[in-house]
């Protein structure tokens, strides 16, 4: 397959990586890695995660490492538990361990588990252009959990959906709780969540796109990532915004 030229949206992606990646740095040498930036720490490294594998099936980059290839293996089960957390734990509410395993334990199983014992388990079709191949006439065998897996792919952003939801609700009874107890309430710590979880509804709704034009066309083309993949960074400059406004 032969490798990209690196184009002005590849150079947004990267330089949001970057700053991913200064980001979690900064939060590290500040001592920002506790209590609920645990895991805004945690969503921040998914984000990051997403965009590198981007890239790297973009240029390509064989990484060799199937997990890897989290978004093919339903890596997109892990931020809606992850951002959930984080609203949980940012209002007060603690974050039980029995939860952490039930909310993670798909993920923890489609995405990192089945992959290590099934080494292999998608084609290389699959991975560099998209899960509907299963169903295009290159394949001369496709086993039955291959085709799970394409399930699977389309699965997990309506998943995220459902988690986005719930969030939403929780956030609109938490800010009704605060404005009841405080008379002076402003909505500052309101704000900040409502934008956070605006950027994860802006990813989410740019990937639908993206899988609507796939499901319809079920044809990939690899420019069409770009529809959803650079919005990503939306989150981490405004995790950097709101890090700043706390002075780290």
């Amino acid at each position: 397959m032969e490798a990209q030229s690196l184009d002005i949206w590849s150079i947004l992606i990267i330089i949001g990586l970057a700053q991913g990646i200064f980001v979690l740095s900064l939060m590290i040498l500040k001592q920002q890695v506790r209590k609920h930036n645990t895991w805004l720490f945690l969503l921040l490294i998914t984000m990051i995660w997403f965009q590198a594998e981007f890239l790297s099936i973009r240029y390509p980059v064989n990484i060799g490492v199937s997990i890897f290839y989290g978004t093919r293996y339903g890596s997109w089960l892990v931020p809606g538990p992850l951002f959930l957390f984080y609203i949980w734990s940012a209002t007060g509410r603690r974050v039980k361990w029995r939860q952490i395993f039930i909310h993670l334990a798909p993920f923890v199983l489609l995405s990192i588990l089945v992959p290590l014992a099934m080494d292999g388990i998608l084609n290389f079709r699959q991975i560099h252009y998209g899960m509907l191949t299963p169903f295009d006439a290159y394949n001369q065998e496709v086993t039955a959990l291959q085709y799970f897996y394409s399930a699977v792919f389309m699965g997990q952003y309506i998943h995220f959906l459902a988690y986005l939801v719930f969030i939403s609700v929780y956030l609109k009874n938490y800010e009704k709780q605060l404005r009841t107890t405080y008379s002076n309430y402003e909505g500052e710590t309101y704000r900040w969540f409502g934008l956070a979880t605006l950027s994860m509804y802006l990813v989410l709704g740019f990937a639908t796109v993206f899988l609507t034009l796939l499901f319809f066309t079920q044809i990939y083309r690899r420019h069409l990532d770009y529809i959803y993949v650079p919005h990503m960074s939306v989150f981490v400059y405004l995790v950097i915004y709101k890090q700043a406004c706390e002075k780290w």
